[in-house]
């Protein structure tokens, strides 16, 4: 027994002498890869036990400093400032212990160069994991950037950041593992560059695992973030591919910043929250199409957050990925907002679409797979969709649901000389429907249901419009309101509205319409003369038949439908 406790001892000796070993010179899972650690399993670092290596009480360098391999573990017991004139190096292989509550400043002119290899990296850690240290602050503007290079950054406090840089101190943090600590990376200093490296396992919950007001993102990955993913706060920010994966909240936030012309998608998956809360700029530029999009699948809340703008170019919405429209959008000269069948927007309570000056909606679903515009929540409702131009433009909503707009808002407005058709599309619980006063607009095959406001008919019709087999039932409003020439009505069935079924303001022969069970009167007529022959109206007797829906004004009824018309197809 005792000869077995003597090399039971020597054996411990000879793993922990081999774990400082290790814990300063093999390399860590390349940052693609999965094997990367996910928690401390020591209250000691193993890169810092024992009693060697070399002492650091703190103080300020001033002069080319180097911190080497043979000399590790270099225990930092007090804060490090690298200042005017100094330079520390760190050598490839060494490993760096640091006391709690203590770091690395590198400040006025100061400079850290920091450069492992691929089989000898160098290790910056907390000799207690449980309180960490206060990771690796670069201000100031030196004459060139500082380097940190296939290194592995760790136990940070959950309060601190493991590297920060501001001012115009740049840093090239390449080929890194960052794991275990409060955050990442917060980048201030434009130049400053995260490549090829990993943030793994944040422990900050109300903290960012990378937060970029300047420099760039390049083909690196964030894991587990305690908090958000990645945050863009600065504009010109490079976005260059990547993995966002795991994030307790959202992967990816860009708000009001443009990012820089040649920022690519960033994957986001895993995440227990959005994937991305986007500005409409930023969404565009990196998520532009349904493919692209496909690239934020794969979390809890499947919908991209996307805040209001000005649109100049195509944006494309797919079936898979819903939008949150959290503002106004609005697509001006040369933008085209596609939504493909299936495509699913919700708009929040002050959002809405204008589509204006060369813009256009083409919004084209199937009958199987029809395209939803609709309230993030319906109580409140949203501003709808709206269409103007001073140039002869056409837009196209078919097969698409539009709904829960806010009682003084309608589904879709169109104005001027923007032609928009309407067809095989469903417009329910809207303050008001459509409001076609663009020439030459179409309403066709659609279904109106229940509107909400008393002072708006369901529809509106001028500038030579046409509306045919459309059935409208439960407006709070008039059904139809004809408030210009030219419109005509070839089909229709208005039932069950709280005023008036159509109100006619210009001369306009209607047709083939079926009017019942409307409170006002099915047809009143305010201009001089009107035809209003061949509908039903809901009596065999016409009009004035027992349960007729009634007709005002100077009206020619006769003769009348004496069976309700079938109208060709309403979705």
């Amino acid at each position: 027994m005792r000869n077995g406790m003597i090399v039971r001892f020597r054996r411990v000796g000879a793993w922990l002498a081999g774990a400082a070993v290790l814990g300063a010179c093999d390399a860590p899972t390349d940052p693609g890869g999965s094997a990367v650690a996910t928690a401390p399993s020591m209250l000691i670092t193993p890169a810092c036990a024992g009693t060697g290596g070399q002492t650091h009480t703190g103080d300020t360098i001033r002069t080319a400093q180097i911190w080497t391999r043979a000399n590790s573990p270099h225990r930092v017991m007090g804060w490090t400032y690298v200042d005017a004139g100094g330079k520390l190096t760190i050598a490839p292989g060494a490993a760096v212990c640091f006391e709690p509550y203590v770091g690395l400043v590198a400040q006025n002119g100061g400079r850290v160069m920091a450069r492992g290899r691929d089989t000898a990296k160098i290790v910056f850690t907390g000799r207690d994991p449980a309180r960490g240290w206060r990771g690796i602050r670069l201000s100031g503007a030196p004459a060139a950037a500082s380097y940190l290079t296939n290194i592995r950054i760790e136990h940070v406090n959950v309060d601190y950041v493991a590297v920060t840089t501001s001012g115009q101190h740049a840093a090239v943090v390449d080929s890194a593992v960052i794991r275990q600590s409060g955050r990442g990376v917060s980048f201030s200093a434009p130049g400053s560059r995260l490549i090829r490296s990993a943030v793994d396992s944040t422990t900050n919950r109300y903290g960012v695992a990378v937060l970029l007001a300047a420099g760039s993102f390049e083909g690196s990955v964030v894991r587990h973030a305690a908090g958000d993913g990645v945050q863009v706060t600065g504009p010109n920010v490079l976005l260059l591919g990547g993995r966002i994966e795991g994030s307790t909240d959202v992967g990816l936030t860009v708000e009001t910043v443009p990012l820089n012309r040649y920022s690519r998608a960033v994957r986001v998956v895993g995440g227990q929250s959005y994937p991305a809360r986007l500005s409409l700029s930023a969404f565009v530029r990196l998520y532009s199409t349904p493919a692209l999009q496909d690239s934020l699948l794969g979390n809890a809340r499947e919908t991209a957050i996307v805040y209001g703008g000005w649109l100049h170019s195509t944006l494309a919405v797919g079936p898979r990925l819903p939008l949150w429209i959290d503002g106004y959008v609005v697509a001006d000269s040369l933008a085209a907002v596609v939504l493909q069948p299936g495509a699913r927007i919700y708009f929040a309570r002050y959002a809405g679409l204008a589509v204006q000056n060369g813009g256009r909606l083409i919004s084209r679903g199937s009958a199987t797979s029809p395209v939803l515009l609709t309230a993030e929540n319906p109580a409140v409702g949203w501003r709808g969709l709206l269409f103007t131009s001073n140039v002869p433009l056409t837009s196209y909503v078919t097969n698409t649901r539009v709904e829960h707009t806010g009682p003084r808002h309608g589904g879709l407005t169109a104005y001027g000389n923007h032609r928009v058709i309407v067809d095989s599309a469903v417009f329910r619980h809207t303050g008001f429907a459509v409001n076609l006063l663009s020439y030459n607009s179409r309403l066709m095959r659609t279904l109106v249901d229940t509107t909400l406001n008393r002072d708006f008919p369901a529809v509106g019709l001028a500038g030579n419009t046409r509306m045919e087999s459309t059935r409208i039932r439960a407006s709070a409003g008039h059904g139809v309101e004809i408030s210009g020439p030219g419109v005509v009505v070839a089909s229709c069935d208005i039932r069950d509205g709280e005023r008036d079924g159509i109100v006619m303001h210009y001369s306009v022969a209607v047709r083939n319409c079926n009017l019942v069970n409307n409170l006002g009167v099915g047809i009143r007529n305010w201009s001089s003369s009107a035809s209003a022959t061949g509908n039903w109206w809901g009596s065999t007797g016409g009009p004035n038949g027992v349960d007729g829906d009634g007709a005002a004004g100077p009206l020619v009824v006769s003769p009348w439908r004496t069976t309700p018309y079938t109208l060709p197809y309403v979705p």
